[in-house]
């Protein structure tokens, strides 16, 4: 991607979010303080990799047969990163309901009626609100470590650089992180305590009806995060680099049954080192396998609804078409029986027929048929000029040789094509 300038400060940007001091500013919708699309037109800029990464397709909507921002931007509105604003709205939900006045919170399961049946249900909401917590100081760790990695500097003078930001509007620093980071964490972790009892004493309560201490796992998983955290800030405190080691020391590991089989210090480093980068790159390609099946699963589904359900949705219109023919201009508009722009099929006068297309429109009733039809009931009947008329032992019915119906005098609009579609749409 070009629009940074290596691979550890778009990380930081998935993390953490950009600033505003390069186009466009943080105020800019939909994108804000996240990343473009990566479509900048770069021979080099890892347009494919982006394309291939983020599942990016074609036909999103449009069989342009070219993959554009456009399509990036249906899949991804909102553009990438600022991961530690994403747990911070999350969390914001909780805060605003402690913060309002007529909310009480009780930790406590909820009945509900399920199709007429009372059923006893539990949201997990404080186990949601530390899961969240949690997340989010991982996130904090993550970009403390990263910071940390690019400010670091080995040389005795600069052993603080980096570690406060000289922009203070922002704060970007390892120092200023790991306050950030470490605060949070530890009101977040106060908060959820003080929502829970240390333990549920009522005896009577089993399953869900048990909400305490013990049974937000998540609480214990914010802990633990919150530690991990301290430990990097620490190790920045303590001039340990990046890896966690003190300068100038080499890890000094020698194995007797190597050096008796003939190998050297190197030797015994270099093929431990090998061996671990082989797992991690395996570790690494079973990550992006899976990320991959799951990209592809949802370009399956979306597929799907662009493609096979628009094609037969068109197919069906299509044929409606064929059969109905689109309305009559005056049947289109406000107050009339479709809205402003519909080009669907007329499904109320799709029976009437202009007749002056004909050269000769005068009504010729020339045939008439008499059929007989049983009696009715005494008490049946018809309804005619808004009187109810007793149904007699015979009626005839004309039949008109264009078999069709005349339009209403009222009816002055004409179809731009009706009673036909000129090929499938």
């Amino acid at each position: 991607m070009n629009q940074v300038p290596t691979l550890l400060d778009e990380e930081l940007c998935l993390l953490r979010g950009r600033d505003d001091k390069l186009d466009p500013g943080v105020q800019e919708a939909p994108i804000y303080n996240r990343m473009m699309w990566n479509f900048s037109k770069g021979i080099d800029g890892g347009e494919l990799a982006y394309a291939l990464n983020y599942g990016i397709a074609d036909a999103q909507g449009n069989t342009s047969g070219t993959m554009s921002e456009d399509d990036a931007k249906r899949l991804y509105p909102q553009g990438h990163g600022d991961a530690w604003g994403h747990y911070l709205s999350a969390l914001k939900l909780y805060y605003k309901l402690l913060h309002t006045t007529n909310y009480v919170w009780t930790p406590n399961y909820t009945a509900m009626d399920l199709g007429g049946v009372t059923v006893a249900v539990d949201y997990y909401d404080e186990e949601k609100f530390a899961e969240t917590a949690a997340a989010r100081v991982r996130t904090g760790q993550d970009i403390v470590r990263r910071t940390f990695q690019q400010t670091y500097q080995s040389a005795p003078s600069g052993l603080w650089a980096g570690y406060r930001d000289s922009d203070t509007n922002r704060c970007w620093g390892v120092g200023d992180w790991g306050v950030r980071a470490g605060q949070g964490a530890y009101f977040d972790w106060l908060t959820v305590n003080s929502l829970l009892p240390t333990q549920d004493t009522n005896s009577g309560h089993t399953g869900i009806q048990v909400i305490d201490r013990s049974t937000v796992r998540a609480l214990g998983t914010l802990s633990a995060a919150g530690q991990s955290l301290q430990n990097v800030v620490d190790g920045a405190d303590g001039d340990l680099n990046p890896l966690g080691l003190a300068k100038n020391i080499m890890p000094f590991d020698i194995s007797p049954a190597g050096i008796d089989a003939g190998q050297s210090h190197f030797e015994q480093i270099y093929d431990r080192a090998l061996a671990a980068l082989n797992n991690a790159q395996t570790a690494l390609d079973q990550a992006q396998g899976a990320s991959q099946r799951l990209r592809r699963q949802a370009t399956s589904f979306n597929n799907y609804v662009t493609d096979t359900v628009a094609q037969n949705e068109s197919n069906t219109r299509s044929r409606l078409l064929e059969i109905f023919g689109t309305p009559y201009t005056d049947d289109i508009g406000p107050g009339q029986g479709y809205p402003d722009g519909y080009d669907g099929p007329d499904l109320y006068h799709f029976m009437y027929v202009d007749l002056s297309a004909f050269e000769d429109n005068t009504p010729r009733f020339t045939n008439y048929v008499s059929i007989p039809l049983p009696v009715m009931p005494t008490n049946f009947g018809y309804v005619r000029d808004g009187q109810r008329r007793r149904a007699g032992p015979a009626r005839g019915l004309d039949w008109h040789p264009l078999a069709a119906r005349r339009i209403p005098d009222r009816q002055t609009g004409l179809p731009a094509r009706h009673g036909r579609a000129p090929g499938k749409l």
